[in-house]
């Protein structure tokens, strides 16, 4: 039997298919309008359905998509389908697979956005801009979902700050986020690290390096080439990332060096991050540079301490900084 018609309402019509053909299907819900072509086969016991659709809205799960097109098939509750999508913020083709023991998906990704992939797959984290790449999805039966994947981004926003040409691996799985292979540019210098944070548990480890970093960029009022490296591991806001730290040429106001060396730790908290810069020479030195990070601000607050006394303002969406200099 072959049914051909425009459905005005997905989700109205597959609870129809299941009470017609006593069948319960466990996957994730498809929602939206769509004009199909229905065929069903075979045993009605047990029949296949085939569905070839075009979709506009389209959603799929968490996801929801401006327009999506394609075909799939449920075999003894078995599900097979090749579908493509366009949205301004997500487009590109995926095949997806379920049966009892959940879903499985692979993704090839352009033009995505990452708040709207992150806000999909229920995950907050402070990213944000554009990328693509190929990405495999897992969904088991109690609803635990895996991810890993590659990706590129032209440019991202990460803790307020732009990132170029940045590129890396992606693992999700047990409520802990991995980062791996990560390399970019930040402040006109180059970064590269792996992260990983388990928010359930408030665990985290980060391995982390970056060099000509122009803190002009970084840091209003202060100028220098950073030079970083920074490890650590632990529990969020106990315990600290620690490493090294160098700068060229550094400039704060009067005060003027060729070359600083010494020790950086960072604490990070969930609402943000705190750091110091410590000289290795302290009678020659005598300050550290304090860095504070907090989200869902609306502001940078930059003060310094010591000679030329200095305190600025910018704004900045959702972020607040403050910065002390303390002789």
């Amino acid at each position: 039997m072959e049914i051909t018609s425009e459905i005005a309402d997905v989700t109205t019509t597959r609870l129809f298919l299941q009470d017609l053909l006593k069948k319960k299907w466990n996957f994730p819900a498809i929602r939206g309008q769509a004009e199909a072509k229905v065929n069903i086969l075979g045993h009605p016991r047990s029949p296949d359905i085939e569905v070839k659709f075009i979709s506009s809205p389209f959603s799929f799960g968490r996801f929801v998509l401006k327009e999506a097109s394609g075909q799939f098939r449920i075999t003894s509750g078995r599900f097979y389908g090749l579908f493509s999508f366009k949205d301004p913020d997500l487009t590109g083709e995926t095949e997806v697979k379920i049966d009892s023991s959940g879903l499985s998906a692979f993704l090839a990704l352009k033009n995505g956005d990452w708040s709207k992939a992150l806000a999909g797959l229920e995950l907050r984290f402070p990213l944000r801009g554009r990328f693509e790449g190929p990405f495999r999805l897992t969904i088991d039966s109690r609803g635990q979902y895996k991810i890993n994947g590659e990706f590129l981004s032209p440019k991202m926003i990460l803790l307020g700050q732009l990132i170029t040409q940045a590129s890396g691996q992606i693992y999700y799985a047990d409520k802990t986020f991995n980062l791996k292979g990560f390399t970019g540019e930040l402040a006109r210098g180059k970064i590269a690290g792996e992260a990983s944070f388990d928010l359930s548990r408030e665990i985290y480890s980060v391995d982390f390096s970056g060099r000509s970093l122009q803190l002009d960029q970084l840091v209003s009022g202060f100028k220098g080439q950073l030079a970083l490296n920074l490890k650590g591991a632990g529990i969020l806001g106990q315990d600290k990332v620690g490493g090294n730290f160098e700068i060229k040429d550094l400039a704060i106001s009067l005060y003027k060096k060729p070359l600083l060396k010494g020790l950086a730790d960072i604490l990070i908290r969930r609402q943000g991050l705190e750091a110091r810069l410590i000289p290795s020479d302290q009678k020659e030195d005598n300050f550290e540079i304090q860095i504070f990070f907090f989200l869902l601000s609306a502001s940078i607050f930059n003060s310094g301490k010591g000679p030329g006394q200095s305190s600025n303002h910018h704004s900045l969406e959702r972020n607040f900084w403050q910065f002390k200099l303390s002789f």
